[in-house]
């Protein structure tokens, strides 16, 4: 039986992409599993990153991305990276409590979630039942891009941009 879309994943395109290795400079967070945490913790760490990228003077290559490499099990928090793609030779400069990291190349499925981020869970799911019915094998890292500011876009048309390695 087809799954009635979500909020935010109405007529959701699911594109599957052979990528080149992606470097990113990024922090570490972790935070409860509440929007209000997660969102404070990404800001942070957002925060912290841009600061270093003026700092060394690097233009990031994207907008802000989270980089899950894995998934918290029951009663865990969540996990992620928070940065920015970089230029490989950029990533180099990483130090302190920047790290440099890098997306293997390889397969990825990808979708645009458009909404609010309290219903981004409702397009991942999606975009697993997309795997498993394209009969992929999901990998991670699973990373969201954040194509537009929430502070200055309408809540309901924010973009993300939802990505989950394949093996």
């Amino acid at each position: 039986m087809p799954r009635p879309p979500a909020e935010g994943s109405r007529n959701v395109k699911i594109e599957r992409h052979t990528l080149g290795a992606q470097s990113y400079l990024y922090v570490d967070r972790s935070a409860e599993l509440t929007g209000a945490a997660i969102a404070a913790a990404m800001e942070s760490g957002f925060g912290e990153v841009i600061g270093f990228l003026g700092e060394k003077k690097i233009t990031p290559t994207s907008m802000p991305v989270a980089v899950y490499a894995e998934m918290p099990g029951p009663g865990r928090k969540m996990a992620f990276r928070a940065g920015f793609f970089v230029d490989a030779a950029h990533a180099a400069l990483a130090s302190g409590a920047i790290i440099a990291g890098t997306i293997a190349a390889g397969e990825a499925m990808k979708t645009v979630h458009t909404g609010t981020y309290a219903s981004l869970n409702q397009t991942h799911s999606a975009l697993w039942a997309a795997i498993r019915d394209a009969g992929a094998t999901p990998a991670m890292p699973i990373w969201e891009v954040y194509v537009d500011d929430p502070t200055t876009r309408l809540e309901g048309q924010v973009r993300t941009e939802v990505w989950r390695a394949l093996r």
